[in-house]
């Protein structure tokens, strides 16, 4: 059981690091002109996502050599004492943790999908995509020399 706090605790500690990584990398999405910013920063969020990924196959080892399903059962199951207190403890706030998370993955993936977009906007100001065709009415013919609608020229 004192094997499962020491993880618990080293995962809560990683969890707090992987939080400043991705604070990071949100920073550079919004302010970086290049792409080098975001790079460095995403670079230094990968050791982290390698922490965690190994924390989830001891995890599952764990789950394996008890034939439990998931830790909160293998948590319940363990005799009433101080340890399985702090475990459980650990294991709310790791749950806790899980779903901030899932949130900043979510604002992260909206940054990366506004950013494209402006790439992607960018891209056909500089290739003098024409605008007119796009709002005219259905069926209209375009007069642009083209004969592309802006944002039909993506990358």
């Amino acid at each position: 059981m004192r094997e499962i706090v020491d993880y618990m605790e080293r995962q809560l500690a990683l969890a707090e690091e992987l939080f400043a990584r991705l604070e990071e990398v949100k920073l550079a999405l919004k302010t970086s002109v290049s792409g080098r910013e975001v790079r460095a920063a995403v670079d230094g969020l990968e050791p982290y996502l390698d922490e965690l990924a190994r924390f989830d196959a001891w995890q599952r080892d764990i789950l394996a050599a008890w034939g439990e399903n998931n830790m909160a059962d293998l948590l319940r199951a363990q005799p009433v004492s101080a340890e399985q207190d702090e475990a459980m403890r650990l294991f709310y706030a790791l749950e806790e943790w899980q779903f901030r998370l899932k949130d900043e993955v979510a604002t992260v993936d909206d940054l990366l999908l506004r950013c494209k977009k402006f790439i992607d906007y960018t891209v056909n100001v500089m290739a003098a995509a024409k605008v007119d065709g796009t709002y005219g009415p259905p069926g209209a013919t375009q007069s642009g020399v083209s004969g592309r609608r802006m944002y039909e020229a993506n990358v």
